[in-house]
């Protein structure tokens, strides 16, 4: 008798934990890539969600996307990002020759980049604070490629 009414107590209990939790919504996030200069190796679409993965380097989530036959007068539409309500930000990099991270030349960057609608024309890295959204509905960002 003891151990059935423990279980009704248990079941119950678990109900109430359930019912209670909140799931957040999630969003289709459509990222137009503009000013490609030409459709050689990769886009790299790295979606941080403060600024301590930002700094050092640890997406929420990162996306590849090969250029071949999807660039279209230097753009490139990006439709498959599902993201939970929250804040991020969008840093990418034009991969050119795909070897998974930014060449320099003498000190400036050889591949192109961008960060969630905010063009950079610093020579250091902008902060989260410059590129950050909020997604709370499905939308579009834009995000312009500057090459040095």
């Amino acid at each position: 008798m003891v151990l059935k009414c423990a279980s009704w107590v248990l079941l119950i209990v678990m109900f109430l934990l359930c019912s209670s939790y909140k799931r957040l919504a999630v969003y289709d996030l459509k990222i137009k890539i503009t000013g490609i200069r030409n459709d050689k190796g990769s886009i790299q679409l790295h979606v941080y969600s403060n600024s301590n993965q930002f700094e050092t380097k640890t997406p929420t989530i990162s996306y590849r996307i090969t250029k071949y036959g999807k660039v279209n007068n230097g753009i490139l539409e990006f439709n498959d990002a599902k993201l939970e309500e929250g804040v991020y930000g969008i840093a990418l990099l034009d991969d050119e020759n795909n070897n998974t991270k930014m060449d320099y030349g003498w000190l400036l960057p050889l591949e192109g980049y961008a960060f969630s609608d905010y063009y950079h024309t610093g020579f250091t890295h902008p902060g989260f604070e410059q590129f950050k959204f909020n997604l709370n509905a499905d939308q579009q960002i834009t995000m312009k490629i500057r090459y040095m």
